[in-house]
């Protein structure tokens, strides 16, 4: 039989060797958790707002996106609460041949596709790792820099930018996460349309078209069957007989 004494001895020593345990394994989160792309939401108690903590991520980080297929409402996340670093921001230095280069904060307030990815080490085109095609250009190239893979080295970088901006494939990309965003958020009264059904516009004009084509016929097809008439007689010759029927029917319209 313990003692009270004992029974708490053994209580604390479990503890400190649960500690010991998690500070060992923490070494190796980090590289665990780039291998397995996981991030954790690390959210300060008081504002509810992502913070910073020992090898965690930022929530929304535009790295997470790429190569992933999204949910819709992951999509609209991803657009409108993309991860950016602040003013104060460190970012990593890499040396490119005799000189040290980084990234630059005021790329950011330049272009507003660009996001940077701390997770990636990068700057991204959010729209481009959203809504870009699989390959563009001769020979339906594959998309690399800005779209799957960050753009990491500085040199060219001003040069880079404004060639990616200029792309075909960029700006189909940002009207493409445009026009999601409208159809996404659009609403008839208070409920919102179904996104797969609203990114076809044609087709909802079709459908509008054919219902207004269909009304006529549904009241004539009514009208016939309050009157007790036939929709169609046995003859096409000849004067209709009921003309009340008639002057009935050109009412309906």
């Amino acid at each position: 039989m313990l003692t009270s004494n004992e029974f708490l001895f053994l209580v604390s020593l479990d503890w400190q060797q649960e500690q010991l345990l998690e500070n060992t394994d923490s070494s190796n989160n980090k590289a665990i958790e780039k291998k397995h792309g996981l991030f954790v939401e690390n959210k300060d108690s008081a504002h509810g707002t992502p913070c910073p903590g020992p090898f965690q991520h930022q929530l929304y980080d535009i790295g997470y996106a790429v190569g992933k297929i999204l949910e819709d409402d992951k999509k609209l996340k991803f657009l409108d609460e993309t991860w950016n670093p602040p003013v104060n921001f460190s970012f990593p230095t890499k040396a490119e041949g005799k000189q040290n280069r980084k990234f630059r904060y005021e790329w950011l307030q330049q272009y507003k596709w660009l996001a940077y990815s701390e997770y990636l080490e990068g700057g991204f085109c959010k729209m481009c790792v959203l809504f870009a095609p699989t390959g563009a250009g001769i020979g339906n190239q594959i998309l690399k820099t800005f779209v799957k893979e960050p753009l990491s080295k500085y040199k060219k970088a001003t040069e880079e930018l404004k060639y990616h901006e200029s792309t075909q494939y960029h700006q189909f990309s940002v009207e493409k996460a445009l026009n999601f965003k409208d159809t996404f958020n659009s609403a008839p009264g208070s409920s919102k349309q179904h996104i797969s059904y609203m990114l076809d516009k044609k087709k909802a004009a079709v459908v509008e078209h054919n219902r207004k084509r269909l009304k006529p016929i549904v009241k004539t097809i009514l009208f016939c069957a309050r009157n007790n008439l036939p929709l169609r007689g046995h003859r096409d010759d000849g004067k209709m007989n009921n003309e009340d029927c008639l002057d009935q029917w050109f009412s309906t319209f």
